[in-house]
């Protein structure tokens, strides 16, 4: 069993439901053979029940159920596979493959706090996150996938993938399909960093995110001098005489 970023695979899956109104979109994608069991593990913020459903090819486009492929509906609980969260908030479900009229090919797994189909799930302000499964026939060599190699100039920096936290830098991401990702790196102290990286069939990329030190301003308030009173100015001797004359003419 290789290792996925962000999930956990080939027959193992972690589906974090921590979004709001918009989908996880994950790093990797899940492989496994028609006919295995895939066990499926995941945790609710919410806690409660939650509501598992598939979409791809040759299936219902809202999707479908995972025991039955039966298509789900908008609304109706019992249309969807429902699995229940322990005191941990955590669900498992083991998923049985075998005796399903799936084809090989890509497919997307929903879990959703809400019973609501693919179309509806905004409307429905559902808290739901998703992972691909890639599933082809016994016998078949899978593609190795490509490589992702993420450095950051501070040692430590938190990087998340698409969106979803994945470890610290440096790090080495493999098996991942082609396509773009979006790369953010953070550090305390230091601005953020995002990019985008570029993953072809089973090649390596490679992103350095050089990140900037955060400045710090500061402001420098002038003090105000002290006014010093101005001091009376004293009387020219030769007016004293007067002043005394003038008090004893009263």
């Amino acid at each position: 069993m290789r290792w996925c970023p962000l999930f956990r695979c080939t027959v193992w899956a972690i589906v974090a439901l921590f979004l709001l109104g918009a989908p996880a979109v994950s790093a990797a994608t899940i492989e496994a053979v028609l006919g295995e069991d895939i066990p499926l593990s995941g945790t609710s913020t919410g806690g409660g029940d939650v509501y598992l459903f598939l979409t791809g090819p040759n299936l219902a486009a809202g999707g479908v159920s995972l025991d039955r492929l039966s298509p789900v509906a908008t609304g109706s609980k019992s249309s969807f596979t429902v699995v229940s969260t322990g005191d941990d908030n955590r669900w498992n479900y083991r998923w049985k493959t075998a005796g399903l009229a799936l084809d090989p090919g890509a497919y997307t797994l929903y879990a959703s706090d809400t019973p609501a189909a693919r179309g509806a799930l905004g409307a429905r302000n559902a808290v739901y996150g998703t992972v691909g499964i890639s599933l082809r026939s016994p016998g078949l060599t899978p593609d190795t996938g490509g490589t992702l190699t993420i450095d950051a100039s501070v040692d430590g920096a938190r990087v998340a993938v698409n969106g979803e936290e994945i470890g610290a830098a440096p790090l080495t991401l493999k098996g991942l399909g082609p396509g773009e990702y979006r790369v953010g790196v953070n550090a305390s102290g230091y601005e953020p960093w995002s990019g985008a990286a570029v993953v072809n069939g089973s090649g390596t990329t490679e992103i350095s995110a050089d990140l900037i030190p955060l400045t710090t301003v500061e402001t420098t308030v002038p003090s105000t001098p002290a006014t010093t009173p101005a001091s009376a100015s004293p009387l020219p001797a030769a007016f004293i005489p007067l002043i005394l004359f003038a008090l004893r003419k009263r």
